[in-house]
């Protein structure tokens, strides 16, 4: 597992694709996202949120086990970069 900050936006969203959506839509860039959805018991009281990171992710700590709040986290690279 891998832990970074806290995102600069929530956003309420219905889907993953939504999110990236939503990611893509950021000015400044959307640096990364992270979609998790809300139980089906929940979802009228809160729906899913994508977290959405704008500024560099330079506190990324690799092999981090501690919590159980994981969140699948996808990070937008430049072909330029690969």
């Amino acid at each position: 597992m891998i832990k970074t900050r806290k995102p600069d936006l929530k956003v309420p969203v219905d889907g993953v694709e939504n999110c990236k959506s939503k990611c893509l839509e950021k000015c400044p860039p959307c640096q990364a996202y992270s979609y998790a959805p809300v139980p089906l018991t929940q979802r009228t009281l809160n729906p899913s949120t994508c977290w959405i990171w704008t500024h560099n992710l330079t506190t990324l700590k690799e092999n981090y086990t501690d919590g159980d709040d994981y969140r699948r986290l996808f990070v937008l690279v430049d072909k330029s970069d690969i």
